[in-house]
């Protein structure tokens, strides 16, 4: 897990087949494609390319590491694949430490973002230097095999904070604190229904019973609100809300307002246990290198970052504390250890 302790997810043969099937329709992959592995295997993202390939008669070429990010735009040119995919991670390296977005790349068909919201300036970017390029967004979970959203690619440009809408044989939907559905447009928790839905987490009943209803639905822990169209748009962690002093904060709502400082490249908000106020909200922000070695720039820098979230929020809701990292200590799928970040190390 992102946020505690690691729990085995049981997968059957039809969970990940209903996933795979999925994938074909919304996604045709044929034996004339290929695709460049970058993601682990032992993650449910390798696991799903690695099965949606070999089932279609795809041909899959493994990257290494993604240590040099050259490296994996030499790999894309040399390979010619036609498919590729990460986390926001992935993604941000490539467009900030390579030279991706100069490359010409004709044989690449399709890129796809899983794993965290990918900014919708950095979507921008992408899709101005390749603008034939198909840029799809995907949702999902472990628990769901993994995919529960995909947001067609003719609808990025037009919704590039959207998650998308449910890949076939999946249902969502949207709840309140009782279960029962809301209103379009309400935030509320999302759930999800289909054969995709995770048999449950081994040796552990407990567990299951609370995120599986009676009714078979898996309970995301997720936020969102579905528009006209039945598109998705999350709005945060039930885990990661922060409750502050009386007040109710999603982490994204404040690492949005960051992002939109200069020289700030990635960040995250955690609620940190604090006697007089419940939660105390502190941000980790990633900026542009070279990080200051002298403690006082160091400091003006993150007086600087303040400032800016402050015009943005009320103070109540505004990190009391910055943490200005080179570089997130991440996970070997690319996604930021938040344990080892509130460990400070």
């Amino acid at each position: 897990g992102s946020t505690g302790t690691p729990k085995g997810v049981c997968l059957s043969h039809r969970n990940l087949n209903t996933t795979v099937q999925a994938v074909e329709t919304h996604m045709p992959i044929t034996s004339e494609d290929s695709y460049l592995m970058v993601a682990p295997l032992h993650y449910v993202h390798g696991l799903l390319q690695l099965l949606v390939h070999t089932l279609c008669g795809g041909s899959i070429h493994f990257a290494p590491d993604f240590v040099f990010p050259n490296v994996v735009v030499d790999q894309l040119v040399r390979t010619r694949v036609t498919g590729f995919s990460g986390v926001p991670y992935h993604f941000v390296a490539l467009m900030d430490r390579s030279r991706f977005l100069e490359t010409d790349l004709p044989d690449l068909r399709w890129i796809a973002v899983t794993g965290g919201r990918l900014p919708a300036e950095r979507i921008a970017q992408i899709r101005q230097a390749k603008p034939g390029l198909q840029l799809h967004v995907w949702y999902g979970q472990t628990e769901c095999a993994p995919r529960v959203t995909a947001l067609d690619p003719r609808r990025v440009d037009r919704k590039p904070d959207s998650a998308g809408s449910p890949v076939p044989g999946v249902k969502v939907l949207i709840v309140d604190e009782t279960g029962r559905e809301v209103p379009q447009g309400q935030v509320g928790e999302v759930v999800v229904c289909g054969e995709n839905v995770m048999v449950g987490y081994w040796r552990q009943p407990e567990a299951t019973a609370r995120v599986i209803d009676s009714l078979g639905r898996l309970h995301t822990g997720d936020w969102g609100w579905l528009d006209e169209e039945g598109d998705l748009f999350l709005t945060g962690r039930r885990d990661a809300m922060i409750k502050s002093a009386g007040e109710r904060i999603f982490a994204e709502e404040i690492e949005a307002v960051l992002l939109q400082c200069e020289g700030v490249l990635d960040a995250v908000v955690l609620g940190v246990p604090d006697d007089l106020a419940g939660e105390r909200i502190e941000a980790h922000v990633r900026v542009v290198p070279p990080l200051p070695h002298e403690e006082e720039a160091i400091q003006h820098l993150a007086d600087r970052i303040r400032r800016h979230c402050l015009g943005k929020v009320p103070f109540a809701r505004a990190p009391k504390a910055y943490h200005i990292w080179a570089d997130f200590p991440r996970k070997p799928n690319g996604k930021v250890d938040r344990p080892r970040m509130l460990a400070g190390r």
